[in-house]
């Protein structure tokens, strides 16, 4: 079963409902996150593509550099926020899997550290060794 499952599982039984409902929240606003970076990255990327490489390609060529060399500083630009943004959801989705564990184990210590062991095991399992 996979972490999510085990957490709505954990959640529905009723025990800790109201012990639960901020880590729950946080796990909501953090996945909001997520999908608003991620549109926003995908704008960002469709704005600047189009607008950013005509218009800064336009003014570089116009006081005299090479066009292939204004078109590498405007690309260099665009990976540029790019990659700041990428590097801002990698946080939040590192939150989320953080909250996911804090939900698991706050509810049953001993079950959660066997199923993190077990996850542990199988994927060291299915793994080739490395030598």
């Amino acid at each position: 079963m996979n972490m999510l499952g085990k957490l709505i599982g954990l959640w529905a039984m009723g025990k800790t409902v109201s012990s639960t409902t901020p880590i729950f929240m946080r796990l909501g606003l953090s996945m909001a996150a997520i999908i608003a970076l991620g549109t926003f990255l995908l704008l960002l990327s469709t704005i600047l593509l189009v607008s950013l490489l005509w218009l800064l390609h336009l003014q570089l060529v116009l006081h005299g550099m090479e066009p292939i060399e204004a078109t590498y500083i405007v690309i260099a630009t665009v990976i540029t926020m790019m990659l700041v943004i990428a590097l801002a959801i990698r946080l939040y989705v590192g939150r989320i899997q953080t909250n996911m564990r804090e939900i698991a184990y706050a509810h049953s210590p001993v079950g959660g550290r066997v199923s993190y062991i077990v996850d542990s095991f199988m994927r060291g399992f299915t793994h080739d060794a490395q030598i």
